[in-house]
Order: C-alpha cells, then sequence, then structure tokens
C-alpha cells in the first residue's frame, strides 16, 4: 500500500503532515523542500475517521508551533495539544462546542486558532477561538444586526486581513463578506463586498447545475476574484469585476478539504 498522507494544517508557510499508515508526522516546507523530523503521532488517534476537529498554529510569545486535535478515543472525546520542539502532548480542555468545519483558521499576528460555531446553548453563530499562548477558548461575535440573518457561515481567506467571515443574508439576499479591524473588537467589524444572489443555476460542470444556496465564499484574492465551494466539493471562480463563473476542472472521488498555504522561508527544522 502507497504513503497516504493527511494535512493537519498550515501555517506560517509550513504544512503539518500526518502519515496515517505510519503514524508519525512531520511539517514541511513545499517552497524551499525542507521537511522536518518525523514526530510519533497516537495511534489511537491517527485513524482518519476518529479526528473530528484539527487545527495548526504559531505561540509567538514561547516560538513554539502547536498542533491541537480533537478526537474519539474509546468513544470519548479527547483534546490534545502537541508543542512541536518540546515533542509533547497533553491533554486539554474540550472544545466548549462543535465547530461547523474540521479545520481551524490561524490568525497571524494573534496567536489563535479560529473556527465557527454556533453558542453553547446553540443559539446564535460566533467564531470560536483557541489561544495558543494561554491555551484557552474564548468567543468572538458575528457583526451586529446582521447576526440574526446569518446562513451558511465560513471564515474567508482574504489577503493581509486579520479576521474576515462571509455569510448569506437571507434578509439582503446576497452573501455579506465582513473583515475584522482589530482582532476580538466587535465594533471594529466592517463589510468589504456583498456578493450578489444568482437567481438561476450559474453553471453546469459533468450533467450537475450549480445552485445559488451551494454556494459558499472561501477565498478573495487581491484583485477581488472569488473562490467558491460548491456542493460536492465542486470549484468555482467567480470574478465581480465582468460578472464570469468558471467551474474548475478538480475531479476527486473523496470530499475535499482546502487549506490556504503562503510562500515562506521557514525553516520546519525546530
Amino acid at each position: 500500500m502507497g504513503e497516504q498522507y493527511r494535512i493537519m494544517g498550515s501555517c506560517n508557510g509550513l504544512l503539518c503532515l500526518l502519515n496515517v499508515h505510519k503514524h508519525y508526522m512531520a511539517l514541511w516546507n513545499p517552497s524551499i523542500r525542507i521537511t522536518s523530523k518525523a514526530f510519533a503521532f497516537p495511534t489511537a488517534i491517527s485513524l482518519y475517521k476518529s479526528i473530528t476537529y484539527q487545527g495548526l498554529g504559531y505561540d509567538h510569545v514561547n516560538d513554539k508551533y502547536k498542533l491541537l486535535v480533537v478526537a474519539i478515543d474509546h468513544h470519548e472525546t479527547v483534546t490534545k495539544l502537541y508543542t512541536f520542539g518540546a515533542n509533547s502532548w497533553k491533554v486539554i480542555q474540550n472544545l466548549p462546542c462543535r465547530p461547523n468545519r474540521l479545520q481551524a483558521k490561524f490568525v497571524s499576528g494573534t496567536g489563535t486558532l479560529n473556527w465557527i460555531a454556533r453558542t453553547s446553548d446553540g443559539g446564535r453563530w460566533m467564531i470560536l477561538s483557541f489561544d495558543l499562548v494561554t491555551e484557552t477558548y474564548g468567543e468572538v461575535f458575528l457583526p451586529g444586526g446582521d447576526a440574526d440573518h446569518v446562513s451558511i457561515p465560513e471564515l474567508v481567506f482574504l489577503s493581509n486581513c486579520l479576521l474576515c467571515i462571509s455569510f448569506f443574508d437571507s434578509k439582503k439576499d446576497h452573501w455579506a463578506v465582513w473583515q475584522m479591524k482589530e482582532y476580538g473588537v466587535l465594533d471594529s467589524w466592517t463589510k468589504v463586498m456583498s456578493i450578489p444572489h444568482f437567481n438561476q443555476g450559474v453553471c453546469n460542470w459533468n450533467g450537475f447545475t450549480i445552485t445559488p444556496h451551494s454556494l459558499v465564499p472561501l477565498c478573495i484574492s487581491e484583485d477581488g476574484i472569488i473562490l467558491f465551494r460548491t456542493t460536492f466539493s465542486k470549484w468555482v471562480v467567480y470574478n465581480p469585476n465582468d460578472g464570469s463563473m468558471a467551474c474548475l476542472g478538480i475531479r476527486a472521488h473523496y470530499w475535499l478539504n482546502m487549506h490556504t498555504y503562503h510562500q515562506s522561508l521557514v525553516s520546519p527544522q525546530l
């Protein structure tokens, strides 16, 4: 059987790769083609289906990269934190609520991992954060006023942005993209883009019509080009400058997870 790797996270130009069969992980910088030494990964949680949430980030105070993994271990949810360099695993408090996506987004400069989640009472959408320095959880609420009309919220990558989200505003019938100018400060949310609601199927791919509600904005380039994820992990690029849309010819037998990668010269050999 060939080697099978799973991407556990991306941070500062480094990818954390897990060898699913041999139960080890390593940091890899594809830009400079350097890989760290292998680190042992707990066998009990290395199976693909046992991992429910994950995230790689950088503790800027202690100059350490850390990997958070939430898994089902012997029918019990366990959250573990690995510190690279120290080569240590430890059990920490479980997430206080359930995020809507497996992969956390690392927000550079804040030392936090972030997921979209509902409040612990199952009410409003918010951003669940994990501080890699203090190793504690926090909550960041969505823009006031629009939060009551949020549908399908997603964390979005926008270059040079501290934190950015997109969601379908059911009241205004369009996608709204908001940027947080100052992390954790509710009043610093600023709307940066409104994406029109498409009234009809916008394109066909292999006999499948992509409909408006199946489009979820994930990434916005510096010139405003938007990458959408669609039903069944299809990928679409939308250009708001001329209204054009194109389906990307990415084919897979399984559901796809997207990781945003920034090129860097950071060495993974910690």
